[in-house]
């Protein structure tokens, strides 16, 4: 993602409820914040024009809700969630959830709608590189056998 966006910055770690550097993130933009996540309580009371800086919490989806649970600081964080009408092209990866994208994906579609305007077709164009790329060195026979199992449930 660095290589993606100028302004960010990675913590890495599990509980963040007592992470310092964050807090103070939070604490001296809580106007501003949303935290990009999938929650069926969505606060819609955030207006998206006011959105200048995204939490993202990046991992499996078992690992990212067990850091969201364990950090309480995040709880009350306006939320950003695409629970309708949207579809993973991360093809390498499966989840028993629908609606399910990876990080990067889920900040692509945040940046869009807190900025429309915004050209995010090279994230895209990345994204999809990787995917192929990793595709390619597993060799076809892995990926039809392991990940291909989408076009046989269409």
């Amino acid at each position: 993602m660095k290589l993606c966006f100028k302004n960010i910055q990675i913590f890495v770690g599990e509980n963040f409820s007592q992470h310092k550097e964050l807090n103070l993130i939070i604490e001296k933009n809580s106007k501003y914040i949303a935290l990009v996540y999938p929650d069926q309580n969505i606060n819609t009371n955030k207006e998206k024009a006011d959105i200048r800086i995204l939490i993202l919490l990046d991992g499996t989806w078992k690992k990212t809700f067990k850091i969201y649970s364990l950090s309480t600081n995040l709880h009350t964080l306006p939320k950003i969630s695409f629970l309708e009408n949207v579809s993973s092209n991360y093809r390498i990866r499966s989840s028993s959830k629908s609606n399910t994208l990876s990080t990067l994906e889920a900040a692509n579609l945040a940046l869009k709608l807190i900025e429309p305007s915004l050209k995010t077709s090279e994230l895209n164009n990345l994204f999809d590189k990787m995917i192929n790329f990793q595709i390619e060195k597993m060799g076809p026979e892995i990926f039809q056998k392991n990940y291909d199992k989408k076009k046989g449930s269409d």
